[in-house]
């Protein structure tokens, strides 16, 4: 009894003493909408909310591979330091990797939300991502802007706090995976 007693004040000890993270998150679409993906942590898979797209998970590790995945999107892995109580990573934005085309070969497509606001605004050639993607949600603001050349993205811009700002981030070509380096501590 002595022994356990002693074992699980040193293991609370260690926690204290190391601290613990916490990692937390909301999937969003290209629109800014909730949605749900896979999250592996470590090769752990992640419990998300199915009505928010929020998730939340603690480790004692220091730093970890965060890896986001669902079919027709590109797979996302963000590579996170921590060095705080907290890391949010606010909304990720999935980024569209296929999209079901009934438009053109080459030139622009475009659709409409019900109420006549622009949904996206795509250009193609050969029918894959070429030149300027932009996605909008219902209010009509811009919510995710990508620039593309023969179907790899070479800047993507995102709506974080009102503002679009720029995603620093690698692209495998062969992996079709885009990695997020050192995400802000908040």
């Amino acid at each position: 009894m002595k022994k356990e007693t002693l074992f699980l004040i040193l293991l609370l000890f260690s926690i204290l003493l190391n601290g613990q993270n916490l990692i937390k998150g909301q999937i969003v679409d290209q629109y800014g909408d909730e949605f749900i993906a896979e999250i592996l942590i470590n090769n752990q898979k992640i419990e998300v909310n199915y009505e928010t797209g929020i998730f939340e998970f603690e480790t004692n590790e220091q730093s970890l591979e965060i890896n986001i995945k669902f079919q027709f999107y590109l797979n996302i892995k963000y590579q996170v330091e921590l060095n705080k109580k907290l890391t949010d990573l606010g909304k990720i934005y999935l980024i569209s990797e296929r999209f079901w085309l009934d438009g053109p070969k080459n030139g622009v497509i475009t659709g409409e939300y019900e109420s006549g606001i622009t949904k996206y605004r795509i250009e193609l050639k050969k029918w894959d991502f070429n030149g300027i993607s932009e996605y909008f949600n219902k209010k009509g603001e811009l919510t995710q802007k990508i620039i593309y050349k023969r179907r790899i993205p070479k800047e993507i811009y995102n709506r974080k706090n009102g503002v679009m700002k720029k995603l620093d981030f690698k692209f495998d070509k062969r992996k079709r995976k885009i990695t997020v380096p050192n995400t802000v501590q908040t």
